[in-house]
């Protein structure tokens, strides 16, 4: 395999589908959401599927564009108690809390991701986590690799918006030609018809041995050769954020800060 024809110093990493398994989550707290719904409906079946299909149709609408996720969820849920004329008092905030209860505990990390955020650490390279959402990076026991996260919440920019990718490369002082971003996704994760604010390195995830489309490599992220051709070149020490020791250990599934509403 040949190295990439550029020198690395600074990395941007997706984290939905890239460093975690939401999907799995947003399944998990879904099909809670469904149960609840059908006891208070008398036991009429209730497809987990509508519900994200719901989600997606609140997150389609006009009146809700450009507002928040969390509030986009519960306005789905609160749609649907109105489609099953469920008036009970709290129903929502009891949907809205068991959804984020069980999606939080089974939001898990991919196996094969902390081991390279170490090795990439360890080499020097400042770490940028880019997200839509919101994911605890200190819940997932991940925090400490980074040298900065970048949540389109908090910038006002979301993907694939260039300007999203071109601000984490200028929070970081980093420079877009020696910017790797890593995702999941060609449609959320790059731009096809935009000048890129860095190089694109795409994933198939949620596989765990998930291939980047840009050096070929079958065996990404957990190849070290891969490891160390990214990692040639490093800013100025002057340029270089400050950054946590990586964490010990990870926090045990369920805990009460791990309460960060993405979906």
């Amino acid at each position: 395999m040949s190295a990439p024809p550029f020198s690395v110093s600074l990395v941007i990493f997706d984290i939905d589908g890239t460093l975690v398994d939401f999907s799995r989550a947003i399944d998990g707290g879904l099909e809670v959401v469904a149960q609840e719904v059908s006891r208070r409906a008398g036991g009429v079946e209730v497809d987990p599927r509508r519900l994200q299909a719901l989600r997606n149709e609140v997150a389609r609408d006009p009146a809700w564009r450009g507002r928040q996720l969390v509030a986009i969820r519960r306005e789905s849920f609160r749609r649907i108690l109105e489609a099953f004329a469920i008036e009970e008092p709290w129903a929502l905030d009891e949907l809205h809390d068991r959804y984020y209860s069980a999606r939080d505990e089974a939001t898990a990390v991919f196996p094969d991701a902390e081991p390279v955020l170490a090795g990439l650490h360890a080499r020097g390279l400042p770490l940028v986590a880019a997200s839509n959402g919101n994911v605890s990076l200190a819940s997932m026991g991940l925090d400490g690799y980074f040298a900065a996260r970048h949540y389109a919440e908090e910038v006002g920019i979301s993907k694939p918006d260039p300007a999203f990718f071109a601000s984490a490369v200028e929070r970081a002082g980093g420079r877009p030609e020696t910017t790797l971003a890593i995702g999941d996704r060609l449609d959320n994760d790059y731009h096809r018809r935009a000048p890129p604010a860095c190089i694109p390195c795409c994933s198939t995830a949620p596989t765990v041995s998930r291939t980047p489309r840009s050096c070929g490599c079958d065996r990404w992220p957990s190849c070290p050769d891969c490891l160390r051709k990214i990692s040639g070149a490093r800013p100025p020490a002057s340029r270089l954020p400050a950054r946590a020791p990586p964490p010990a250990r990870r926090p045990p599934p369920g805990s009460a800060h791990r309460r960060a509403g993405v979906w």
